[in-house]
């Protein structure tokens, strides 16, 4: 039976996620930030891992990311 992620993973992933996604559409933090609606500050949080995602912020930089949502909570070895 597979075990559910953690929040951390979880918070690892979208971290991880939102960085590499980022650098491929060529974007800045500031960019990404303007375009999603969300604080520069947040954004640099996020990526380093150090805040929590809500439902609204990963469909705000899904969006953001012309991406589907769910690459963002992928574990960073799919796709």
């Amino acid at each position: 039976m597979r075990s559910e992620p953690s929040v951390s993973e979880l918070r690892s992933r979208v971290a991880a996620n939102v960085r590499q996604l980022r650098g491929v559409a060529g974007l800045t933090q500031d960019q990404l930030a303007e375009r999603a609606n969300l604080a520069t500050r947040h954004v640099q949080k996020l990526e380093a891992g150090s805040v929590n995602a809500t439902f609204k912020t990963v469909a705000a930089l899904a969006k953001a990311l012309d991406v589907d949502a769910s690459l963002l909570l992928a574990p960073r070895n799919a796709g």
